[in-house]
């Protein structure tokens, strides 16, 4: 069978991209603009929001390009060159009434992220959201869960954020239908993320690749962690960052270079271009 070209680059940020300083690399950047040259597609696929892929958008000058981002773990696909949602895929609110009412006796606190916010209900933000917020250079606000002209309110995503510990406590007291019917995933062990059932990023690559016209054979997808791991998955050309877990190193066809070892350009120049 003759190896099909890859159209399409869909690239994981954190740990991927991004080395362990939170920059991406000089050679990494012309090696993206490399696989522009070639028409390439370059699509970024984040857990971060919109907001908070905005820095790397314009470091790596996507916005005037035939480039994509999927954005709150394949909730959102924006088009960049027209700003225009072409994908979304939110959670309610009473969602997040649920899952309080169930575990405000343990020390957790439920978070809602959509575009632009990263909201909270609870007294303050605790310390695993302060260091998200931190990390996305998203600000934090409070809302009532529970007020009239909330209710109609939607978003990418619904946090369970504390110690691994305290949230492992909590999910024991979930309605199991929440953690059967929405997608879930831990990312981090400060974090256990609630999505739509159609909200992930190999849902979104798929439904990207059919907007595009790409069969998935012409699509490489580069990450390191466990919300990768079903768009690594998916794809025939999927490749492991050096620093990824065994597990992600398992489904992978290819394993790459670290993140500190520019193992995107690596693994771009080597299987890609």
């Amino acid at each position: 069978m003759v190896k099909k070209m890859i159209k399409l680059i869909a690239l994981d940020l954190d740990g991927t991209l991004l080395n362990s300083q939170g920059k991406i690399t000089e050679k990494t950047i012309q090696t993206i603009k490399k696989a522009q040259n070639m028409n390439k597609i370059i699509t970024l696929s984040s857990g971060r929001t919109k907001k908070g892929l905005e820095e790397y958008i314009k470091i790596l000058k996507l916005n005037n390009t035939n480039s994509f981002i999927i954005a709150n773990t394949g909730s959102y696909i924006y088009e960049l060159n027209t700003n225009q949602i072409i994908h979304m895929a939110t959670i309610d609110i009473n969602i997040a009434k649920n899952i309080y009412e169930k575990t405000k006796t343990e020390n957790i606190q439920i978070c809602m992220y959509d575009e632009e916010t990263l909201y909270y209900y609870g007294d303050k933000p605790n310390e695993a959201l302060k260091k998200d917020a931190s990390i996305l250079k998203m600000n934090t606000k409070y809302i009532d869960i529970y007020k009239k002209e909330n209710q109609t309110k939607k978003f990418g995503r619904i946090n369970i954020m504390g110690t691994k510990e305290n949230i492992e406590k909590s999910l024991k007291k979930i309605d199991k239908e929440i953690l059967k019917n929405y997608y879930t995933v831990w990312n981090i062990e400060s974090s256990f993320e609630i999505l739509n059932k159609k909200a992930n990023k190999a849902n979104a690559l798929k439904i990207l690749a059919k907007y595009l016209k790409i069969e998935k054979e012409e699509i490489m997808a580069i990450g390191d962690n466990n919300n990768d791991k079903e768009m690594l998955e998916y794809v025939e050309n999927s490749v492991a960052m050096g620093n990824s877990n065994q597990k992600i190193k398992k489904i992978c066809k290819y394993t790459t270079k670290t993140n500190d070892q520019d193992g995107v350009a690596h693994a771009i120049n080597k299987w890609a271009l």
